[in-house]
């Protein structure tokens, strides 16, 4: 019995995957993409205690990295809605649905 000869081999296997690879990496040489209105993540928060207050300053730190607009910051408590908010230089709210 013969046997069957599939048509590939190793030399053309690697020339297959070799130009596959090389046209896959053409597609890095398309100009940067700009940001657009869809690209932003508004955030608002809701609780600004111990937990709450963490966040805020993380979401800070990512504001300009990660394209971030902070809607506002709402609190049962004034005081600690008036902070979280002037943190994130946005609005206070004490009423969770505004």
């Amino acid at each position: 019995m013969k046997t069957q000869k599939h048509g590939i081999n190793r030399r053309s296997f690697l020339q297959a995957t070799a130009l596959s690879t090389g046209t896959l990496s053409l597609g890095g040489l398309t100009p940067l993409r700009v940001l657009g209105a869809n690209d932003r993540i508004r955030v608002g928060f809701i609780g600004a205690g111990g937990m709450g207050s963490g966040h805020l300053d993380a979401c800070k730190s990512l504001k300009d990295k990660d394209n971030l607009e902070f809607l506002g910051v709402c609190d049962c408590w004034k005081t600690r809605a008036d902070a979280g908010a002037a943190k994130l230089e946005t609005t206070a709210y004490t009423d969770y649905r505004k």
